[in-house]
């Protein structure tokens, strides 16, 4: 397996460095990073979605921007012995 260029973190700065004001945070054109990136499909019921738009727009934010955060959290806590 190829590893990756940039670090989560690094990816998760250059999300939130691309917001825009027309509220998606998609530029005209693709950065050479963002090119790089690849997606992860996450089905949630729609009360979830929902609650998630609602704290992104409470937070000033995107729902991408919060799911990054969160793998971050997960990825950054110390590893413990998984539990049956």
């Amino acid at each position: 397996m190829k590893p990756p260029n940039e670090t989560l973190s690094a990816a998760l700065a250059a999300s939130l460095d691309h917001a825009s004001d027309e509220g998606f945070g998609a530029s005209a054109a693709p950065s050479d990073a963002e090119a790089e990136r690849c997606g992860i499909l996450v089905r949630v019921s729609p009360e979830l979605r929902r609650e998630l738009k609602m704290v992104a727009a409470a937070r000033d934010t995107t729902v991408q921007a919060l799911l990054l955060k969160a793998i971050v959290a997960v990825l950054e806590e110390p590893a413990t012995a998984p539990t049956p």
